[in-house]
């Protein structure tokens, strides 16, 4: 019998309950859900867009910067209350990018998916694209942090665009 989560389930949910939803929505609604024109059109912008974002990065030098942080005591920004703000929507839609989402650190103060190399997330939640700490807003050119915060923004926007499209899915309307 197909699983239709409710929103509790699939936002409001622990951790695990979400990560395991995502998993058995994947393996039940994968290959029907690539099989959406619109679907696939969106993952294939939010590529493009995690692309330019990790360039936009790149230019400010943020992955140093942030993984220095990470690696404090309590995981900085990636705390292991970060994990609690991915939902089994977002978990989904990383399954369906061919991101494999294996618990990378299970030591009760940082995120989940913060790896050696920083996130195993192709796409992050809303708290980890939005938020810009002292360090990042303060060594930043204006422009090059607008254009950056610009990036975020338009990834988190096609985000929202196919999670719209997976939740009607789910609800039955094809």
């Amino acid at each position: 019998m197909p699983i239709i989560p409710s929103t509790q389930a699939l936002y409001h949910s622990d951790f695990n309950t979400k990560l395991i939803l995502a998993h058995q929505l994947h393996q039940q609604d994968g290959e029907a859900l690539h099989a959406l024109p619109l679907i696939r059109q969106g993952l294939a912008t939010m590529e493009r867009q995690v692309q330019l974002l990790a360039e936009q990065m790149a230019s400010l030098d943020l992955g140093p910067l942030c993984s220095r942080c990470a690696l404090k005591s309590g995981g900085g920004c990636c705390s292991l209350y970060m994990a609690d703000e991915n939902d089994a929507v977002l978990l989904l839609i990383n399954l369906l990018a061919g991101c494999r989402l294996d618990i990378q650190k299970d030591d009760g103060f940082e995120c989940y998916f913060l790896g050696p190399l920083g996130c195993v997330l192709r796409f992050k939640p809303m708290f980890c694209l939005n938020y810009n700490c002292h360090a990042i807003t303060v060594h930043t050119d204006g422009a090059i942090l607008s254009s950056y915060m610009t990036a975020s923004a338009q990834l988190l926007q096609s985000q929202w665009q196919v999670e719209i499209l997976i939740l009607a899915y789910l609800r039955g309307v094809k």
